[in-house]
């Protein structure tokens, strides 16, 4: 797939065992894992809880069949869509136009935030306002031609600022690269 997205492949897993009915006990299995896994944060594949929604909602199972858990974290994850702060990626302009990196802020891990396929932002408790170190870890960098064919630029790649937030809804994230080095600006949007 060219990507380190593992969202997507647990999305595409996910879709496949839906094919077969008699998966269907494998899908509850998968759920309960990931639920049992919780908050655990891997850098490329989320929290357990992120998995299972992930999981679960690509594969069209009924939120009835999901375990209490994972019921209550979605709710928590719409109310952190709708009063929290959305974290975008914005590339530089130029012949590296997309990334994937892991994001932590105040050296505590956020989340993966990724351009490649599609613009896809993290949703986050609203930020404090004040001063906050925000880190671009395990970058990757990519060129992605308008035909959606994708070269690797860079990878491994780190970078890190400081962000006076103000306590609005939406930040983005600037990656530049300029061949040698990357460098990061956060800035608050609304």
């Amino acid at each position: 797939m060219h990507t380190r997205d593992e969202a997507v492949a647990d999305q595409w897993a996910a879709r496949q065992l839906a094919l077969v009915p008699a998966e269907r006990g494998t899908l509850r299995a998968v759920l309960f894992y990931f639920v049992d896994e919780g908050t655990l944060f891997d850098p490329l594949y989320g929290t357990g809880f992120a998995r299972a929604l992930r999981v679960a909602r690509a594969a069209g199972v009924a939120e009835s069949e999901w375990p209490l858990p994972l019921v209550a974290y979605a709710k928590a994850e719409e109310v952190k869509r709708a009063t929290g702060t959305s974290l975008r990626l914005r590339v530089q302009d130029g012949y590296t136009n997309a990334a994937q990196t892991v994001i932590y802020i105040d050296r505590q891990p956020i989340g993966v935030l990724n351009n490649v396929d599609e613009e896809r932002p993290l949703e986050l408790p609203k930020l404090a306002p004040g001063r906050h170190l925000i880190q671009a870890l395990q970058v990757w960098l990519y060129h992605v031609e308008p035909s959606g064919v994708k070269s690797e630029v860079a990878r491994k790649l780190q970078a890190e600022c400081q962000f006076e937030s103000t306590g609005k809804k939406a930040i983005t994230i600037e990656l530049r690269f300029d061949g040698d080095t990357l460098s990061i600006r956060a800035e608050e949007l609304r």
